[in-house]
């Protein structure tokens, strides 16, 4: 394994300022809609550790579909280290196969129009799953006084379209609040130059992005220009860490290539 980059961060503009994050870990992918070339990517793993115990896992193979069209909760077919049932807000569609040792298929052909305001991409095709953490099991949830780390294995491509996106989340937006909340992004997208946040980046680059869909704007909070080298890597690991219960703060995130 080797360190694409680590980067610290004592983030006081990206905090997620609620009690406890409805959900955490988005796989999500989003390119646009009126793409005649669909983007896809495959999960390889996620997992979340909660005060330092592993609370869940999937290696996503189950070999199922998950259809949740304009946005659906569905079981995920795993467990929390509870016991409870864990489920997944799925948008669009997602396939799990048991290729590879498991893999989700998270295609832009199979997600949902989305409409956004500026300073967003204004429509996107989104195909996601969130995992909720918190559900009816307190000892699942991610709040503030809590220490955490969310960790997702994806096969390493360039996203095909331009702006198109693949990503890991942490978000507090749900039906529940209108989806009026916030998103703090790791992204792989294909950049063009003046748009989406990319400067005067074209081509695939990683972003940390905190996104704030209650006042609608959105900071770049670091970038990472993919070399051809950094794309012959087989795996991108993106991980969270929380390290203290005492604070709102998300102080390391990690980007490795497998």
């Amino acid at each position: 394994m080797s360190k694409a980059s680590i980067i610290l961060h004592r983030v006081g503009k990206t905090k997620l300022s609620v009690r406890a994050l409805l959900f955490l870990g988005t796989i999500g992918l989003a390119a646009h809609s009126n793409s005649a070339i669909a983007t896809m990517v495959n999960a390889d793993q996620w997992d979340v550790s909660r005060d330092g115990t592993l609370i869940f896992n999937d290696s996503f193979s189950q070999n199922t579909t998950l259809t949740g069209g304009g946005g659906t909760s569905l079981p995920s077919g795993q467990l929390f280290s509870t016991g409870a049932a864990a489920n997944y807000f799925v948008r669009g569609t997602v396939t799990e196969t048991t290729a590879a040792n498991g893999q989700a298929n998270f295609n832009s052909a199979n997600g949902i129009t989305i409409n956004q305001p500026p300073p967003f991409i204004s429509t996107i095709q989104e195909t996601s799953a969130f995992l909720q953490t918190n559900g009816t099991m307190t000892p699942t949830g991610l709040t503030t006084l809590t220490t955490f780390t969310v960790r997702g294995l994806f096969d390493l491509s360039a996203p095909t379209t331009p702006l198109s996106t693949y990503s890991l989340d942490l978000s507090n937006r749900f039906t529940t609040n209108s989806f009026q909340g916030n998103v703090l992004e790791l992204r792989v997208r294909d950049c063009v130059a003046g748009f989406g946040l990319c400067g005067a980046d074209s081509g695939p680059v990683i972003q940390f992005v905190w996104s704030d869909f209650i006042n609608n704007t959105n900071t770049v909070i670091d970038e990472i220009q993919l070399s051809a080298s950094d794309l012959s890597n087989p795996i991108l690991e993106f991980e969270y860490t929380k390290a203290s219960g005492t604070s709102t703060k998300i102080p390391k995130i990690s980007i490795c290539w497998i």
